[in-house]
């Protein structure tokens, strides 16, 4: 990931869990528009500040979700990416 000086970015993770009770939507962003890093109802903002030449960010979403929303079991629906950020690639691993 690479952001030109002084620009804003955003990205954002959408999830389902895949409990069988109860199933819900969730969102995790990761931006450097906010502030601090917060969890409000089905939303957590993750804070992310890259220097101006290229980042490699790995996101381990199976921690976030866990200490963020309390979920075991989830299931990746969708990427968006936002802002001025430019990027060479996307991967998922389930390991």
């Amino acid at each position: 990931m690479l952001l030109p000086p002084g620009k804003q970015f955003n990205f954002h993770l959408d999830f389902t869990n895949t409990d069988e009770r109860d199933i819900n939507t969730y969102r995790v962003s990761v931006t450097n528009i906010a502030k601090d890093g917060k969890t409000v109802a089905s939303r957590h903002t993750v804070k992310f500040s890259p220097n101006t030449k290229w980042a490699l960010l790995c996101i381990h979403l199976g921690d976030i979700v866990k200490q963020a929303f309390k979920i075991d079991s989830h299931q990746l629906n969708s990427i968006q990416l936002c802002g001025y950020a430019h990027y060479r690639g996307v991967y998922t691993s389930d390991v």
